[in-house]
């Protein structure tokens, strides 16, 4: 098999696929890597942290065969039934610009959801509308303030520090430029490819499908939740250049 070329006795891999096949359906143990670091464990001498290490590559290249679905923190098992849809869904294409514009909605409609910025001097007296852009794409109404709001993601790529302070100047933004975890960006990613999947088979007629479009549709609002508690953390750990 794929997991186990070389047909030996105890694969780890398919160890670790077993384990979340033996929890799948266990609602008092979540999938958590440290939850199967724990389940893996075979002695009381193991070394904890590079079992867990282990454990982490082996959840990579599950995830990578669609044997194993990974949603939040959790990681998932996938019954043959699963595993077709869900090579479904990570068939669907989408732009970067999709991405883009979920991050703007996360962060201009959510997360900091003011459209001006509030001088407090004088007592608040005056106000003034500000650009909101994410990786030099506008998000919504005309960019034609004369100050703004900048959001620096990874997709936007390895940007030096000293740029970013010049670009601030120059473009008279609020430059933030976020961590390089792209926890959030692979969240909405996968909500995207579900969103797609549904869309294209909307009138599907398969066996099942209303059930199937109910679970994946709460699995995609699952997603974004995830997406908006990551981005989140991210702004929080941001650096931030005026």
């Amino acid at each position: 098999s794929i997991l186990n070329p070389d047909r030996e006795q105890e694969c780890f891999d398919v160890n670790v696929l077993k384990t979340l096949f033996m929890i799948k359906y266990v609602n008092e143990i979540t999938a958590t890597v440290d939850n199967i670091t724990s389940l893996m464990i075979d002695s009381i001498d193991a070394d904890r942290i590079a079992l867990k290490k282990r454990v982490e590559d082996a959840l990579s290249r599950l995830i990578r065969q669609t044997l194993v679905q990974k949603s939040g923190d959790l990681y998932i098992f996938l019954t043959n039934e699963e595993q077709e849809i869900n090579r479904a869904i990570q068939s669907q294409n989408f732009e970067i610009s999709e991405v883009t514009n979920k991050i703007s909605e996360l962060i201009f409609d959510g997360i900091y959801d003011d459209k001006k910025y509030r001088c407090p001097r004088l007592n608040g007296r005056y106000s003034f509308s500000f650009n909101q852009i994410v990786d030099d794409r506008p998000y919504k109404q005309t960019q034609s303030y004369n100050i703004g709001l900048k959001i620096i993601t990874p997709n936007f790529g390895d940007i030096d520090e000293n740029v970013l302070g010049i670009m601030s100047m120059q473009e008279s933004n609020v430059v933030i430029a976020l961590p390089n975890d792209r926890s959030y960006i692979e969240e909405i990613e996968y909500a995207l490819r579900i969103e797609k999947f549904l869309r294209a088979n909307a009138s599907s007629t398969l066996l099942n499908f209303d059930q199937v479009k109910i679970a994946k549709s709460a699995e995609m609002r699952e997603h974004n939740k995830n997406a908006a508690l990551f981005l989140r953390e991210a702004l929080k750990q941001a650096n931030i250049y005026v």
